[in-house]
């Protein structure tokens, strides 16, 4: 099963992270895990290259089955809040239909997750 947490903190997205894998025995999950995989990917790239956020102040991590980004505080510009919110439209609607592959949470942060 795929889990996202979403990390929010004075208002703002501040980033999120995505770990895990959908069954990868079940055409179904490697959908899921596309879909997740292309909404999150997208995310990072689109807050490197359209917003643009300075790489020094944009922490992403990355490695087989798990994605983080982080937005250092100053730096939640509205540009990269509308990508963040689109790609939790895509997670949100593939959660809906397929809650069994993908868990989403919610965590008011006041501190760095990474």
């Amino acid at each position: 099963m795929h889990r996202f947490i979403l990390y929010r903190s004075g208002g703002y997205i501040r980033g999120f992270q995505a770990s895990g894998h959908a069954d990868s025995d079940s055409p179904t999950g490697d959908v899921v895990c596309n879909g997740v995989s292309a909404l999150t990917q997208t995310a990072v790239l689109s807050a490197h290259q359209l917003v643009p956020i300075p790489e020094d102040q944009l922490k992403v991590g990355q490695r087989d089955g798990y994605l983080y980004l982080w937005i250092l505080k100053g730096h939640e510009k509205p540009e990269t809040q509308t990508i963040l919110e689109s790609m939790m439209v895509g997670l949100r609607e593939i959660e809906k239909n397929y809650s069994k592959f993908l868990k989403i949470s919610i965590q008011e942060v006041d501190h760095d997750p990474f």
